[in-house]
Order: structure tokens, then C-alpha cells, then sequence
């Protein structure tokens, strides 16, 4: 997960499995952030998720602003 704003920062920098550990530990991420990044730049954050190589995985980047 990447948080934005702006500014951005990887949560873990990776591309995981999708399971129930790797979702529950998402929510849990999600719950921590706050609107505290400024601004809402969203095209830095995008190129950067859309460059991270997938390996054998499918991407798919999902967008959640708090606006």
C-alpha cells in the first residue's frame, strides 16, 4: 500500500499474494492512516505504483483518497 498526499510512502514496498493474512494486515494499515500528508498529489504516487514490477503477479492498483 502506498499513502499519499503531498508526499508518498510505501507501507511495504512489495507485491504480495492475495490471502487472508495479506488482507487483514491491509485493514490494518488502512485503520493507521490519517489525512496528514497534505495536499493531494496523485500522480507521482500512481507512476510509482504502476512502474513497481509485478513479477508472475497481476496488478491492480486501487485508488482511495480522503476526498
Amino acid at each position: 500500500m502506498l499513502s499519499f498526499g503531498s508526499r508518498c510512502a510505501w507501507s511495504t514496498g512489495e507485491i504480495n499474494d492475495y490471502n487472508n493474512q495479506t488482507k487483514e494486515k491491509a485493514i490494518y494499515e488502512a485503520r493507521r492512516f490519517n489525512a496528514d500528508f497534505g495536499g493531494t498529489d496523485i500522480l507521482a504516487p500512481l507512476v510509482q505504483a504502476s512502474t513497481l514490477d509485478s513479477g508472475e503477479y497481476k496488478k491492480r492498483i486501487f485508488l482511495l483518497t480522503d476526498g
